[in-house]
């Protein structure tokens, strides 16, 4: 197949890769909605869900409710019409599953590029009136791995009144995890089975933070970040310098899952400070029935940890104690650039 030509990708290329995928439009006025943004270097197309769940989220932080979404992608020359389908349909289904439609959208091919860059701009409105949930959850099926008991272990202990708790939702490193376990699958069967890599894929379902907004807000919580780019390390740190504060940190009490402790182990890395979209970090001064709430919304929950006066960032691990610093790089980003993972990628993404 020859190569796609350098420049704006041509509109017969664009209606034959958005044929059938519902969510497509003409352009729309989007002036009067607030927006978010978020970037991400794709080494295949299916994680375009990734900036887009990342945008929306940045709108659930605010408050506001989805509209829609615009798309600018920047493509390898080398990509074929397949894949550029594939793209597509995974942008229309992470887009459909926040209620939003795909206002407009950019394709270029440059020479010079590698990989799919996808840049995502979520418009969003204020929300109106919290919607309770009405129907019965289901069984849980999402659950990891942490420590038995904690600082506030018991489901009837009451914390002291004034205390700002932190409590994290699902689980950290799953962005990461999933990413690895795509792009550099091949290494990872030396080790792990393909059914065990198959675990990775629950955590694509759970990229949204929509939910654990809206429980928080019911309850009156008062800062709800999602953890991205760091890990959780990073977004714990980021928490501190908003909220102006210390913290106290319980390790054990953050939820991990094993898909995610095993694949670090392999890689030697921390699973604190790996890509962790899809886990939300919550302030509160009624952490027991925020975790409650949570989990009766089948939301995996932890009280992680308080904020404190001073300055001080602490990490506590049996008896041990750290000092929390700022997160240079993300270890998903360490990994592939000393691994070099594009250019195994590409064969399987492009082709």
């Amino acid at each position: 197949m020859s190569a796609v030509r350098e420049g704006k990708l041509p509109d017969y290329m664009i209606r034959k890769a958005t044929a059938g995928v519902a969510g497509f439009s003409d352009a729309e006025n989007i002036s009067a909605y607030c927006a978010a943004c978020a970037q991400l270097i794709l080494h295949a197309a299916e994680d375009a869900a990734l900036p887009i769940h990342r945008a929306m989220n940045l709108l659930y932080e605010q408050g506001r409710k989805p509209y829609g979404i615009t798309v600018t992608a920047l493509l390898p020359q080398k990509i074929s019409e397949r894949a550029i389908k594939c793209l597509m349909r995974s942008i229309a289904a992470a887009a459909g599953a926040h209620s939003a439609r795909i206002m407009d959208y950019n394709l270029s091919v440059s020479g010079e590029a590698e990989n799919i860059w996808l840049s995502v701009s979520a418009y969003g409105e204020e929300a109106a009136e919290r919607e309770l949930r009405k129907e019965s959850p289901k069984k849980n099926e999402f659950e990891g791995e942490k420590a038995e008991g904690g600082i506030l272990s018991s489901e009837t202990e009451q914390e002291p009144a004034g205390i700002r708790y932190l409590v994290q939702t699902r689980f950290a490193g799953m962005a990461g995890s999933l990413l690895l376990s795509r792009d550099l699958r091949d290494e990872l069967r030396t080790r792990y089975t393909d059914e065990f890599l198959d675990g990775c894929r629950i955590f694509a379902e759970n990229l949204s933070i929509r939910d654990d907004v809206r429980i928080a807000g019911e309850l009156s919580a008062e800062y709800v970040s999602e953890a991205y780019e760091g890990g959780i390390f990073g977004a714990l740190w980021e928490l501190g310098e908003a909220c102006g504060s210390g913290m106290e940190i319980w390790l054990p009490e953050i939820l991990l899952r094993q898909e995610t402790i095993e694949i670090c182990e392999h890689f030697d890395i921390s699973p604190y400070q790996l890509f962790s979209g899809g886990c939300a970090l919550i302030v509160t001064t009624r952490p027991q029935e925020l975790k409650a709430a949570l989990e009766a919304g089948q939301i995996p929950a932890s009280i992680i940890g308080k904020l404190t006066d001073g300055n001080d960032r602490i990490v506590c691990n049996q008896g041990e104690i750290r000092y929390l610093e700022p997160v240079r790089l993300d270890e998903y980003r360490k990994v592939t650039a000393s691994k070099n993972s594009a250019a195994g990628r590409e064969a399987g993404m492009l082709l």
